[in-house]
Order: structure tokens, then sequence, then C-alpha cells
């Protein structure tokens, strides 16, 4: 065992020497998942850590999204293992709230982000043999069959009870979510080889786009949420935040919508950006700087990751939000998936 644990961390010695990357890399890969004492199972959980307020459920968002791109980069062999377990005990209640370790719904209330990011983990599984093409193809159906009681009558958008912080939504139309599944349908539509196939997939991939930008766009930026009937609203969340629809390749940073929408996110208009000495976006959730707010900067080239460096946050350990004048932890404490999301963005960033 020992041989064996010194050859797995072998893999991080250039890691070692950066305390704030290598302590949160540690913590996504290990505090996110686990092997149920009673039965022996893979689990997956919001964090092992008791100081996690909800720490022993399952969010698809915050294992598919925001973890497991680091666990795929440094233990494959687990990430197969992880997919797999998603697959046979969380797939059930796909696109629910929250679900307890075994699978259960623990919270209600359906999340099209997080059932949009199960078209993600269907290409994974096929792209790691866990599941064959047969099989991935029938996945996909079965969520393309689901979406289509989400979908507005009249336009290619798909309505949500909650939104990316767990919270209900003013409108049900969530331009974030919306922008997420066009994204997923794509990476996965990339696996697919019939052309007849292919060809109902692009053509929801590009109707979806084109309604976003018809209908999801007011006073030249990007609205938050709408009803569709001439209802919306401008407001942003750093856990599902416009600011990242250049990373999922929507529309490229330099169009003027996308500028307005960064400005506005990033000023005083925005009554949820807070001032301070480390001066962020909060949300309706938590009127204080989420730390995925300076992740996304860092994922889109904005920031280099110094700023990160300066808080203290909890022994360089990261949270949901920090105090915006002492940066030390508020909320989420030990949260893996605000540690693999700052991870991969700052590995992304500075393309180690």
């Amino acid at each position: 065992m020992e041989k064996e644990t010194k050859s797995y961390f072998k893999k991080f010695l250039n890691y070692e020497k950066n305390k704030l990357v290598f302590d949160n890399i540690m913590m996504s890969l290990f505090l996110s998942n686990g092997i149920c004492i009673d039965s022996e199972e893979n689990c997956i959980l919001a964090s092992k850590s008791p100081k996690y307020y909800v720490s022993s459920a399952y969010w698809a968002r915050d294992f598919i999204f925001w973890t497991l791109p680091i666990l795929e980069k440094f233990d494959k062999n687990r990430t197969k293992d992880l997919i797999e377990t998603i697959l046979k005990k969380y797939w059930k209640n796909k696109g629910i709230h929250a679900l307890y370790m075994d699978g259960r719904v623990l919270y209600d209330g359906f999340e099209l982000d997080q059932f949009a990011y199960y078209f993600i983990l269907i290409g994974k599984a096929l792209k790691y043999r866990i599941i064959d093409y047969a099989n991935a193809l029938k996945y996909a159906e079965e969520l393309l069959s689901i979406l289509e009681k989400k979908k507005s009558k009249k336009y290619y958008l798909y309505k949500t009870e909650l939104n990316s912080s767990d919270d209900p939504v003013k409108y049900a139309f969530v331009t974030f979510d919306n922008v997420v599944l066009w994204y997923s349908l794509k990476l996965f539509s990339k696996f697919i080889k019939n052309s007849l196939t292919k060809k109902k997939f692009d053509e929801i991939i590009l109707n979806i786009k084109n309604d976003i930008m018809d209908n999801l766009i007011k006073n030249e930026m990007f609205v938050y949420s709408s009803d569709l009937k001439g209802h919306f609203e401008f407001y942003d969340d750093p856990t599902g935040s416009l600011l990242l629809l250049p990373y999922f390749g929507f529309i490229s940073k330099n169009l003027k919508i996308y500028k307005n929408t960064f400005e506005w996110i990033n000023s005083l208009k925005n009554p949820y950006f807070i001032n301070g000495k480390y001066r962020g976006e909060g949300n309706r959730h938590v009127m204080h700087p989420w730390l995925h707010y300076f992740s996304n900067l860092l994922l889109l080239g904005y920031e280099d990751g110094k700023i990160f460096e300066k808080m203290p946050m909890d022994n360089k350990l990261l949270c949901e939000t920090i105090d915006e004048n002492t940066g030390d932890c508020l909320t989420g404490i030990h949260f893996p998936g605000s540690s693999g999301f700052f991870a991969y963005s700052y590995l992304k960033k500075h393309r180690i």
C-alpha cells in the first residue's frame, strides 16, 4: 500500500510548491467522493467535511461540471468508476435539485443546468467505454424526451424551476441554463455516427442558439431570465454566470452584446456586485462575493490567480463565499466544487 500511495502521488510533484493549487486539487479529488462504509459502494457527495452544511448529498452540477475535469486530469481510473456510479445510482433522478448519496431525492425541484450536464456525462461514458454507442443514444433519447416537456410551445428554449444556486427563478427561461444545454448537446453530438440522428441533434442545437439570440437579449445585453411574454430581468449568478458564455463557445468576448453584459455584471448597476478589498459578485442566495466569480474571470483569462493568493479563505482552501473585506470564508467551507472549479480554471489559464 505504501508503494502504491507513493506512486500515485508522484504525479503531483510539480504542484506541491504551490500550496493554493495543490491543496485545492487534493480537496476536489478526495472530498468529493468516497466508498460507503456499510455497502462498500462508490458514492459522490458535496463534501466529506462536516464543515460543509449539506455534506452528504449529491449535486450533478458540483461534480460533473466543477469537479470531474480535475479527476479526469489526475485519476482516469477513479473517473471511470464514478461516471459508472452516476449512471447506476443517480441517473434515475437526473436534473433534480439534490439527492441523497444513494440516489433518492433529498431536495425536489427541476434544475435545467444540472440536467443538461448529463449529456456531457454520457459522452464521457462513451469515450471511456463504460457504455456502448447504442446505449449512449438510448440515454440521450431519454434526456430529449424529458426536455420536450420543458420546452416552450413556441421556441427551442427550455424552462427550469431552480437556478444554479438552487433558488427559485423569477422567470422560467434562464439564459445560462439554455446556453449550457446548447453546449452539452454540442459536445455529445460529436459522438453521433448516424447521419439522421446527427441531423436531428444539430437542428436542435441550431434552434436553441437562434432562439436565445432572438429572445434573451434586451437593450443590447443578455438578460438573465425571461417568461418569453415580454417580462425579463437583468441579473447574474456567479455559479451559473453569463460571463462564461465565451468559454462555452457561444459568443465572442469581442461582440458588443457580451461586452455590455460583462460591464453591467462588473459594475454597481448590478445590485449584487459588492465593493470591498475583494470586490466581486454575490447573488440572492448569499450577499457576499462568491469564489466562483473569481474562478470565472480566471477561466476567461481576465485574472491570473493572484487574487486567490491574497485571500486567507480557510488556510487557502476554497469555499463558497468570502467576506469582501477580510477574504475569510463565510459559507460553504470545505467545498470541493469550488476547489475543483478553481483548480481547473487555474491550470487551464496557465496551460499546466
